[in-house]
Parts: structure tokens; C-alpha cells; sequence
């Protein structure tokens, strides 16, 4: 620090020796020193700000990235799933349509069986009605009248 007043002083002291004004100089140097260090205080600043903005959007670059790959892994996952579902669905569809061919060719089956079942049975009820008719004589005039009266009905 000495050393330094030392050395100013004795510019100072050649200054004074040359006809300088001793006050503009020390004025313009002390200007001319705040000039510079508020230069390198902007430059500074500058170099910060810049860090700090390549730092943010190197940030923000890689939360992007990580951000693009988490979408892209849930859009995938997504994928897969509406895959399964779809072979989930034709699997239910290809099982209703074999239960209900199944079903109907039962039914188609019981409807035949019931039908010649049906015939069947009207044909021995008929036998039946006839046979007893005849084997126990039962006069049937009546009958024929009684039909003859809904004929003439008719008719009109």
C-alpha cells in the first residue's frame, strides 16, 4: 500500500513539475478507473447473466428431455393397452357368438324334438278318444247335431 501512495504521489509530483494540472489528471484517472470498473462490473454481470442463462436453459433442456421421454414411454404403455383391450374384445365377441351358435343349434334341436313329441302325443290322444269311443258304444248323435246347428250359424 506504501508503496503504491509512494508512486502515485511522485506522478503526481512530475506532473506538477510539467505544468499539468495535477486536478484534471487525478480527475480524469479516477473517472477513467470508475469507467473500468464499472466495465468489468457489466462485463461481469454480463458473463453471469449469460452462465446463468445457459445454466436455466441447459435446465430447462434436459427437465424437457426427461419430460419428452416420460410422454413418450406413457404414450407406448398407452398403446399397449388399448391393444390388449382390443383383442380382449374380440376374444368376449368370438365367445358370445360360439355360446349363441351353440345355444341356437339346442334350441333348434329341443324345438324339433318338441314338435315331433307334440305329434306324438296328439296322435295317441286322437287313438285314445277313438278307441274309447268305439269300445264303449257311446252315442254320438248329439255330437252331429251340435255341429250341424254351428254350420247353419255360419252360414248366415
Amino acid at each position: 500500500m506504501n508503496e503504491s501512495n509512494d508512486l502515485k504521489n511522485r506522478i503526481l509530483q512530475m506532473r506538477q513539475d510539467n505544468k499539468i494540472d495535477v486536478s484534471e489528471v487525478h480527475n480524469e484517472d479516477t473517472k477513467s478507473e470508475e469507467k473500468q470498473d464499472i466495465k468489468t462490473e457489466n462485463e461481469k454481470k454480463k458473463n453471469d447473466l449469460q452462465n446463468n442463462t445457459k445454466a436455466k436453459q441447459s435446465d430447462n433442456e434436459e427437465a424437457f428431455k426427461l419430460l419428452a421421454s416420460k410422454f413418450n414411454q406413457s404414450v407406448e404403455v398407452i398403446l399397449e393397452l388399448t391393444k390388449r383391450v382390443e383383442k380382449l374384445e374380440t376374444l368376449v365377441r368370438l365367445q358370445t357368438m360360439q355360446s349363441e351358435n351353440i345355444k341356437s343349434n339346442k334350441t333348434e334341436q329341443l324345438k324339433g324334438k318338441k314338435s315331433k313329441n307334440k305329434l306324438f302325443f296328439l296322435a295317441m290322444f286322437l287313438l285314445g278318444i277313438i278307441y274309447l269311443i268305439y269300445f264303449f258304444d257311446v252315442d254320438l248323435t248329439i255330437l252331429n247335431q251340435i255341429i250341424s246347428e254351428f254350420s247353419n250359424i255360419l252360414r248366415k
